[in-house]
């Protein structure tokens, strides 16, 4: 998963800031929800990362692809990206208050 979040998902174009590691919170069903930490969340003065980002993937074909990533994401409406009810189904999280 991490070689596939360090090729799809953005970070802030720092030296030394990458995705260093990866925290699996849920996998199942050909889609998974993690925490993918950065290496240095505060690279200089006046510069702030949070110290990881939250990732949803999607397995196609055997391979892991990025679906949505970002802090604010959530399976309530109104907060739910487009196309991410499936994973969110899949994964067990709720989807409706």
């Amino acid at each position: 998963m991490l070689p596939v979040i360090r090729a799809q998902v953005l970070i802030a174009k720092e030296a030394g800031v990458f995705f260093a590691s990866v925290d699996i919170i849920e996998c199942q069903k050909g889609y998974a929800r993690v925490g993918a930490i950065i290496s240095n969340p505060n690279p200089t003065p006046g510069t702030h990362l949070q110290p990881s980002e939250q990732v949803f993937l999607k397995d196609v074909g055997g391979r892991w692809t990025v679906l949505s990533s970002g802090s604010g994401i959530f399976c309530l409406p109104p907060y739910t990206p487009a196309g991410m009810k499936e994973a969110c189904d899949a994964l067990g999280l709720p989807t409706s208050p």
